[in-house]
């Protein structure tokens, strides 16, 4: 099962400051799928072996049991999800011959000779599932492209 939010992020810069303001509504629906998420992810854990696991609730107890687990599917609430992005997805999106992305499909900056993006910013949106072997095959895909206009 995919799990994605219904919305998507705005990344901005700063002025003055040399920072980004990231901003990203959760919805009532993505916090249940949020703490769908988690109930899978702590009853897997268990079900490998795992005594124990702390909760990634603030203020939440630890986990003992796969029924403890269960109740982790309604127990994720605005005031104790703690949310954070690690890989902003998305920021830069490829696209092909006339279409809206910033860079082409192979990452080079669209108006920008010489500037090429190589990283989870080019994805078209949040893929939903973990990007690792997706980025790394982009990753190579584009370096070959890269060392072929050279």
């Amino acid at each position: 099962v995919k799990i994605m939010a219904s919305d998507r992020g705005v990344v901005r810069n700063l002025p003055v400051f040399r920072e980004a303001l990231v901003r990203f509504p959760v919805s009532p629906a993505d916090l249940k799928l949020l703490g769908l998420g988690l109930s899978r992810l702590a009853r897997l854990l268990f079900a490998a072996g795992a005594e124990y696991l702390f909760s990634p609730l603030v203020g939440g107890e630890p986990l003992t049991s796969a029924s403890q687990a269960q109740a982790l599917e309604s127990a994720v609430t605005y005031e104790n999800a703690s949310l954070s992005a690690i890989h902003l997805h998305a920021t830069c999106p490829m696209g092909g011959n006339g279409t809206a992305g910033i860079t082409d499909s192979h990452g080079a900056m669209k108006g920008v000779d010489g500037l090429w993006l190589n990283d989870s910013s080019i994805l078209p949106e949040t893929p939903g599932i973990n990007p690792q072997g997706l980025i790394l095959a982009l990753a190579r895909r584009n370096a070959m492209r890269w060392l072929d206009s050279c």
